[in-house]
């Protein structure tokens, strides 16, 4: 490189920093653009927060509407009962020194029954069926005054006077209630009987006050049962 090639660089070179030294922005505009960033950001911020809360109101608009629809349908379906059939399910352990029960709150049934201290052939818990894997079922069919065919199995029960904590019979007999209530106060009450050291569980069935909720013309209430019995030795 000659050096005159040096001296055109170093020329040009001077001539860029120059014209950015002179051109360079002032403390004041430098304060304006970094103002001016800062104002569109918080503009974008503030669109975003628009338009997830617009999203918001929508989901929320939408979940009123669906549930509205839910208890539209139910009172359609279940008239005085629909409460019953939007209630949420649970489920409660009642046991004695023998077995161990599972009830579920819809349609107040048995879910499961174990056998304490005994073990199947392959030594796991002897329960002797399992709703969600036997398709165990108990239902009651009702029929109303308005004509509506209602089944038990649809509707949720609760638990009357105890919680699943204090389920436990360790001595002498106790009962324990599950209710169906119907929105003009009749009720129809299971009722589950454990000893402390007995395998047998007595069950009852008592209305309250159902005259003014189901026809007085039938002469008998459909019941249906049936569960699958599990295998539990090798043959």
């Amino acid at each position: 490189m000659d050096k005159n090639t040096i001296i055109g660089f170093s020329l040009i070179a001077l001539l860029l920093f120059g014209f950015s030294y002179l051109n360079r922005p002032t403390e004041e505009e430098l304060a304006q653009q970094k103002k001016a960033q800062e104002e569109q950001l918080m503009a974008q911020a503030d669109r975003k927060a628009d338009s997830l809360a617009a999203v918001q109101d929508t989901i929320a608009q939408s979940a009123s509407i669906t549930q509205e629809s839910a208890d539209s349908i139910a009172t359609e379906k279940f008239g005085v009962f629909a409460n019953a059939a939007t209630a949420k399910d649970s489920t409660y352990t009642i046991e004695n020194n023998k077995i161990r029960l599972v009830i579920s709150a819809k349609g107040g049934q048995l879910k499961s029954v174990e056998v304490k201290n005994y073990k199947t052939n392959s030594q796991e818990p002897l329960v002797l069926f399992d709703s969600e894997k036997d398709g165990t079922d108990f239902n009651l069919t009702l029929y109303t005054k308005n004509d509506r065919i209602i089944n038990t199995r649809d509707l949720n029960f609760e638990p009357v006077g105890f919680q699943a904590i204090d389920a436990m019979v360790t001595k002498g007999e106790r009962a324990f209630t599950f209710r169906l209530t119907s929105a003009d106060g009749s009720y129809l009450d299971y009722i589950y009987t454990l000893k402390a050291d007995d395998y047998m569980v007595g069950f009852s069935v008592k209305p309250h006050g159902m005259q003014n909720t189901l026809k007085t013309n039938a002469s008998a209430v459909d019941l249906t049962w049936h569960s699958k019995i599990k295998q539990q030795e090798r043959s």
